[in-house]
């Protein structure tokens, strides 16, 4: 494995690790009795992220990754239907992009980066990032919605 496939690898479990996170969130939110644990497992989620932000950072800095989470390309049309959806909307948003995301950088680590599979105009590349944004877009909206760390 060289180190793009492991910084690819690394991509991948953080993302599985910010699902995790998003899926005990919920849990939380869901036990309306321990308003303490919803604020603990916020923390958590937030050190998560931020882990899949020095992921990307390292990517970026090494391999020409070019992430870089934009908020004026985010689909304000979308945010703007959705704006109404409750926090297990978003927490499970937050859940399947993440997977996408692992998936994703799983296909790259196998085949490359520049990649395109012949049924598709994106190359894994282009894709991944497209799943962060909307993974972003997930995450900028269940926090500022709900007043959340991060």
């Amino acid at each position: 494995m060289n180190q793009l496939q492991h910084l690819l690898l690394k991509l991948n479990e953080e993302c599985v690790e910010v699902a995790f996170a998003a899926t005990e969130l919920k849990g939380a939110k869901l036990n309306a009795n321990a308003i303490w644990q919803l604020a603990d497992k916020a923390v958590d989620m937030d050190l998560e992220i931020n882990d899949l932000n020095a992921v990307i950072r390292l990517l970026n800095k090494f391999y020409n990754f070019s992430y870089v989470y934009d908020k004026k390309h985010a689909d304000e049309e979308f945010i703007r239907q959705a704006m109404h959806k409750g926090f297990e909307y978003w927490s499970d948003k937050i859940e399947t992009h993440c997977l996408e995301v692992a998936k994703l950088s799983s296909k790259a680590m196998q085949f490359g980066l520049l990649e395109r599979h012949p049924n598709l105009s994106e190359n894994n590349l282009q894709r991944i990032h497209k799943a962060l944004d909307d993974l972003y877009i997930a995450i900028t909206v269940l926090v500022s919605k709900f007043n959340l760390p991060y």
